[in-house]
Parts: C-alpha cells; sequence; structure tokens
C-alpha cells in the first residue's frame, strides 16, 4: 500500500475517533474545508509531511504513526497505554496486575 493511502486511512480512523471531520479539524485548528482536501471522502490532495506530523502531535501519536499501517492489536496496546499514562506509577502496577487477573480467567473461559 501507498504511503498515501496509509496516511488517510490514519487520518480517516482519527476522524472516526473525534466523532466527525469537524471536529478533527477543529482539533487541529485547520479549516474543514481545508482537512475535507487531504482527509474528506473524496481528498484532493494527499497528507504531505508538515501535516502528518502536525496530527501526529496534536493526536499525541508517536513521530511517524501516520506513516505505517495499524492492527486492532496495536490500537488496543496504545489505548492501554494512553490509559496508564493517566494514573501514578504505583496504579499503573495495580492496573497491570489487574488486567493480568482478566487475561487469565478469559484465557480459561476459552
Amino acid at each position: 500500500m501507498e504511503n498515501k493511502e496509509i496516511r488517510y486511512r490514519n487520518a480517516r480512523a482519527l476522524i472516526a475517533e473525534c466523532g466527525s471531520i469537524t471536529a478533527f479539524a477543529e482539533k487541529l485548528k485547520k479549516a474543514e474545508t481545508q482537512v475535507s482536501g487531504f482527509a474528506g471522502i473524496n481528498p484532493r490532495k494527499g497528507i504531505g509531511n508538515k501535516i502528518a506530523r502536525q496530527i501526529e502531535v496534536v493526536f499525541n501519536k508517536p513521530a511517524g504513526w501516520m506513516d505505517h499501517e495499524h492492527t486492532e492489536e496495536e490500537k488496543y496496546m496504545e489505548e492501554l497505554r494512553e490509559l496508564l499514562q493517566q494514573i501514578s506509577s504505583e496504579k499503573q502496577e495495580l492496573a497491570v496486575g489487574m488486567v493480568r487477573q482478566m487475561v487469565e480467567v478469559l484465557r480459561k473461559a476459552s
């Protein structure tokens, strides 16, 4: 898959997370018409390096995130990382322990 298509799909995934292209554009502090031009249903241009890096910063993604395909597993891992960053390190250890217990229960139930 071309880099242009990967960036487009990643932008569309972030738009879905935001709930609308309007919310996505607001978060980027860009006009909706500008965002529609590169991330709308029928984009007129690709997402350049400058915009790709800006999207990564605004959405708290690592550098280069826009340039790679993301699997469901990666999305879950990223979400878990983001959730863990919201709590203290002491509570992070507790949360990881709870997840381990849940995984064990789910593994046994399979």
